[in-house]
């Protein structure tokens, strides 16, 4: 399929779909420099750190466990997940435990890494996931939220934004690659502003149709629970 300049692959072995060609960390940073999502405001993006954070109780996750939060964005997800959690994003933050670099860490073993909604940004998620995986404690957890290109709800194909599409068999070749374990692989459901939410539904509705529905946007709460385009997975290291 064609994409503006790029191209979308589909593997025949695992069904990954993938950019092509792979944009350089330079191409990257320059399409990330004024980069800004309607669906991500700051209430938002707080709100689902939270959730984030409460789901991984259910994979053994207490405050007191050590944590790295991959690609963490404005650090709302470190900062409530308090002094165990640190963060790793290409952007200066000014947030305390958050850096530039895995070699800046000031630990460099954790036993949870989580990498909410950046692995359809990296340009190579592979050699990231290697590379993170050493720094996962035996019986360890990494948590992935990512495109998902077998469920039910529709994805657009937008690179330079995202470069890749995920299957279950693909992430199930990853981490075996990577010396990881897939134990978790289910839809993931976010909470989202209702005005927000109803916009992205009807964005490719006629205008006098989209008028139709403001009368049900006046009965809806702020903020509703919304499922999204995207996969849970969590693995585990032996």
């Amino acid at each position: 399929m064609q994409a503006g300049a790029y191209r979308i692959f589909k593997c025949t072995g695992c069904g990954l779909e993938h950019t092509y060609p792979v944009p350089t960390l330079d191409e990257l940073s320059a399409f990330y420099t004024g980069y800004t999502d309607i669906r991500a405001a700051d209430d938002v993006v707080l709100r689902n750190a939270g959730r984030n954070i409460a789901a991984l109780a259910a994979y053994g996750y207490t405050p007191q466990k050590s944590m790295l939060d991959f690609g963490t964005g404005d650090a709302s997800f470190v900062t409530l997940a308090g002094q165990q959690c640190y963060g790793i994003d290409f952007k200066d933050s000014g947030v305390e435990r958050v850096y530039r670099q895995l070699s800046d860490l000031p630990v460099n073993s954790f036993e949870f890494i989580t990498l909410w909604g950046v692995l359809e940004h990296l340009n190579d998620p592979m050699a990231t996931i290697k590379e993170l995986t050493p720094m996962l404690e035996p019986g360890g957890k990494m948590i992935i939220t990512t495109v998902d290109a077998e469920g039910p709800i529709p994805y657009y194909y937008k690179p330079v934004e995202h470069l890749t599409y995920w299957t279950h068999k693909a992430f199930n070749t990853l981490f075996e690659k990577c010396g990881l374990k897939l134990v978790e692989h289910r839809p993931y459901m976010m909470m989202q502003k209702s005005a927000i939410y109803l916009d992205r539904l009807l964005s490719r509705t006629p205008a006098d149709y989209r008028t139709a529905f403001n009368p049900t946007l006046a009965g809806l709460p702020e903020y509703v629970e919304v499922p999204t385009n995207e996969i849970f997975v969590v693995a585990e290291k032996a």
